[in-house]
């Protein structure tokens, strides 16, 4: 929102615009029990933290099409459906990879990286825009720069993990799909 209204879209606009984009968050229920029919949580975590940064590159580089606004307003949409399978993963793979005591203690340091991200996104983000901004550069070029500041970190967040983060236990898979729903139901 901060990005938009810097750009000079109306409060409307950015409201019908984005506010339903969290609603990914509401719906992953109805996906979650889909992904373990197919790899491991620990390859969902990092296939969609690359994603996500992915993702974050390419609403840089539209910031200068004609159309940006929609451009970006679209991937988004995918984003946050990324960000939601990352976060049905994550929490997968420290209930299945940790005893009840090491849970409670990871479960704060989830927390905190959570808040910390929230601050890094809707501080760190904007203030650098601000910077960029204060330094001469125009706010497309601004905000394009920390975006892909939030992408390269998003990516390296990816390649840490990737050594760091544990595979988790490997449940009985679902024989199929009609599985997955059967059990859902």
């Amino acid at each position: 929102g901060t990005m938009f209204k810097d750009l000079g879209h109306s409060d409307s606009e950015i409201t019908v615009s984005t506010a339903s984009v969290g609603i990914a968050w509401s719906l992953k229920p109805f996906w979650a029990p889909l992904l373990d029919i197919f790899r491991t949580k620990k390859f969902w975590v990092l296939a969609m933290e690359l994603t996500m940064a992915a993702l974050l590159g390419v609403a840089a580089l539209s910031l200068h099409l004609p159309n940006y606004f929609h451009m970006v307003t679209l991937v988004l949409w995918v984003l946050a459906f990324a960000s939601a399978t990352q976060d049905i993963c994550v929490d997968g793979v420290y209930i299945t990879s940790l005893d009840k005591t090491q849970q409670a203690t990871w479960i704060g340091v989830q927390g905190m990286c959570w808040n910390v991200g929230r601050i890094f996104a809707t501080a760190a983000v904007v203030w650098f825009a601000g910077t960029l901004k204060s330094g001469g550069r125009d706010a497309k070029t601004a905000w394009a720069m920390s975006l892909g500041l939030s992408a390269a970190v998003m990516a390296a967040l990816g390649l840490y993990h990737y050594f760091m983060l544990p595979t988790g236990t490997v449940s009985r898979r679902p024989k199929d799909a009609a599985e997955v729903f059967s059990t859902f139901w």
